[in-house]
């Protein structure tokens, strides 16, 4: 058992010890390896699989999956006003004027 505990501590010791040189040779390597896969230019045009995309200023934004038709993405409405409302519905402990032209709501979990 005490071996097992010498060993551990002489483990953590030796990394904590050995760690900024494995750093520096782990960027060593990660810049020759970049350098070695530098592109090659070719002549020959990459071929290309993607679909036409739609026009940037289309009206209606268009999804395909696959080989089936297009269809219509719509986008999700802003519920934001109606989430307002309801929590100053739920809420019973307001400060100040209940007309004023901006209202804070704070939120906490502490119960």
């Amino acid at each position: 058992m005490t071996a097992l505990l010498l060993a551990f501590v002489a483990g953590l010791l030796i990394g904590y010890i050995a760690r900024p040189f494995t750093d520096q040779l782990a960027a060593g390597d990660q810049a020759e390896a970049v350098a070695l896969n530098e592109p090659v230019a070719t002549d020959e045009p990459e071929p290309t699989d993607a679909q036409p995309q739609p026009a940037a200023d289309a009206e209606e934004p268009i999804a395909t999956t696959g080989d089936e038709a297009p269809m219509l993405i719509t986008p999700t409405p802003d519920r934001s006003e109606a989430i307002a409302a309801l929590i100053e519905q739920n809420t019973r402990h307001f400060i100040g004027d209940e007309d004023a032209p901006v209202t804070l709501i704070e939120f906490s979990d502490f119960m």
